[in-house]
Formats: structure tokens, C-alpha cells, sequence
């Protein structure tokens, strides 16, 4: 059987879900590497980096899914074609660059995503994506959501509110490790 296609404040809520699961796991991750020049006893520091580069791992995986690759949650897949230029201006000039320089940047959570996340290829050097820009890109899709979604306002806009969410992550993070 079928199921019938996402109501549009389904699509909506969905792509809230993808841009809080983005935001707090890269959240829990930089709050957990804060930690991690703490005594932790020596049979305790193999999980912590590994809870510490799971965080990051979906981080990356969810960010990719709103900026790097065409899925249901892609800027290009959300946001009305008229809306495309104006935003994707905007996100260039947040980032201080222009498209083939986000390209580029995107292209760095993909070879992390591809080359050492999906599969383990053949290059010898892991480059963890700078996440600065990443975090802003968050805030600026899920204001930009905020501001222009028709179906916005049935949303609280704390759920918009990309910076507490990262900012409660790293503060869990740092709580919770020892």
C-alpha cells in the first residue's frame, strides 16, 4: 500500500528535525572536544573519542543532506525557485565567498562523508570539515525558514533558534563527560 505524500507542514517539520540534528550533534561535538584535555582514566578515553567523532559523523551526514546533496531536505529542493538567487547570495556572502568557493567548501564535507564515513578509500589524510561556516549556514536556512515558510508560524520559533540549540548541545557535551 502507498502512503499518501507528506502534508506541507510535515515536509516542514521534517526539515526542522534534519537542521536540529545537524546543529546538536556538531553542538555535542565541539563541547566534548573542549573536554577532552580532562583526566579521563585510560580505558575511558577510546569511548569518549568515539562518542566525540560519532557526534560529529551525524553532524556531517544531516548537514549534507541541507546543503551538499539533492535530497527531500536541500535548500534547492525547499525553498520556491524564485527564493533560489537571493538565498544562495545570502549564504555566499555569510560565508565570505562567492558559489565556487561554497562549492569548495561543501566538497569538504563530502570527501570526509564519502572517503571516510561511507567507505574507508584510499587517502591517507582525514580532514575534519571547519564547522564555523557550517553552524552559520544552519542558523541562516532555519531563519531564512522562519521568516519566509508559509506554514512557519505553527512552529515555535525556538525551534528556529539554531544558536541556543548548539549552544545546549555544548553545554550537555561538557556535563555530561568526565
Amino acid at each position: 500500500m502507498t502512503e499518501s505524500p507528506l502534508s506541507d507542514l510535515e515536509k516542514l517539520r521534517r526539515l526542522v528535525i534534519v537542521i536540529h540534528t545537524a546543529a546538536r550533534n556538531l553542538g555535542y561535538f565541539r563541547g566534548a572536544r573542549t573536554m577532552t584535555h580532562k583526566d579521563v582514566s585510560i580505558h575511558l578515553q577510546d569511548i569518549q573519542r568515539r562518542i566525540d567523532n560519532n557526534f560529529l559523523d551525524i553532524g556531517v551526514f544531516e548537514w549534507c543532506k541541507l546543503f551538499a546533496d539533492r535530497e527531500n531536505q536541500h535548500w534547492t529542493r525547499t525553498l520556491p525557485t524564485a527564493q533560489h538567487h537571493d538565498f544562495a547570495c545570502g549564504l555566499y556572502a555569510l560565508a565570505g565567498t562567492d558559489e565556487a568557493g561554497w562549492r569548495g567548501y561543501v566538497d569538504e564535507f563530502l570527501i570526509y562523508r564519502d572517503k571516510f564515513l561511507g567507505h574507508l578509500d584510499n587517502r591517507r589524510t582525514m580532514n575534519i570539515p571547519k564547522l564555523d561556516r557550517a553552524l552559520e549556514a544552519l542558523h541562516y536556512y532555519a531563519q531564512h525558514l522562519r521568516q519566509h515558510h508559509p506554514m512557519a508560524s505553527t512552529i515555535p520559533r525556538s525551534e528556529f533558534d539554531v544558536d541556543r540549540i548548539v549552544s545546549d548541545a555544548m553545554q550537555q557535551a561538557q556535563q555530561y563527560l568526565p
